[in-house]
């Protein structure tokens, strides 16, 4: 026992879990403690990171959902408060944009997430231009897509016929509809992914061979000569 009692008192000094009351005896730290000179962990939630710096905690073993959609405003906060928790909630991890902190060019970075993505969500509110071009780059990667919108006119027609979740923030309890709802069409996007990606997309096969670069193309010295 009294060998326990020293390795256990040592693991704990070598964690820092030990601080000192008033008499200078050293007692155990617990989480919320609040005492003078030390650094007992609060609990209060970790804050959100400033802009530019790398949010931690990507749970890399997951299928990624990437999030087309605005930045700034109200956007960001439908973001955090809706979108993450939603498609948490359906299996994936979220990932937007201004998530990517890798050295390179953005939209070589952007066209790197779509083709990993398993299923994407698409905020048209508003019809923002990059979210369309986006749009097109995981249509044509043969990516399924969720479509979600404050009107249904911001969703072209030629894609009405896909999945697209349409929010009315007037109704009562909106976002927590909208979380739900967000949730079971991700689900079914991954379990049905053809009923989210248009004619003809569908129908182009899944590994086809890339086009040869331009100086592939040429000719070498040797065909010159």
């Amino acid at each position: 026992m009294p060998t326990f009692i020293s390795v256990f008192q040592s693991n704990l000094e070598y964690l820092k879990a030990f601080t000192a009351d008033s008499k200078g005896r050293p007692v155990v730290s617990t989480i919320g403690q609040e005492s003078k000179g030390t650094d007992a962990p609060s609990l209060l939630p970790s804050p959100v990171p400033a802009e530019g710096e790398r949010s931690e905690g990507v749970r890399e073993f997951l299928d990624t959902c990437f999030i087309l959609m605005p930045f700034g405003s109200w956007f960001d906060r439908y973001f955090k408060e809706i979108y993450v928790p939603a498609t948490k909630e359906a299996g994936f991890e979220p990932l937007r944009a201004d998530g990517l902190f890798s050295a390179g060019a953005v939209m070589e970075q952007v066209w790197a997430q779509i083709r990993k993505a398993k299923v994407l969500l698409a905020d048209l509110t508003g019809k923002n231009a990059n979210v369309f071009y986006e749009l097109g780059l995981a249509h044509a990667a043969r990516k399924p897509v969720v479509f979600v919108a404050g009107d249904i006119e911001d969703v072209p027609f030629d894609v009405r016929h896909l999945r697209v979740v349409v929010f009315d923030v007037r109704e009562p309890g909106w976002s927590d509809k909208l979380r739900r709802d967000i949730t079971t069409y991700l689900k079914n996007a991954r379990s049905e992914p053809d009923k989210s990606i248009p004619q003809p997309y569908r129908e182009f096969p899944l590994d086809e061979p890339e086009s040869p670069s331009v100086e592939q193309t040429l000719p070498t010295k040797k065909a010159r000569k």
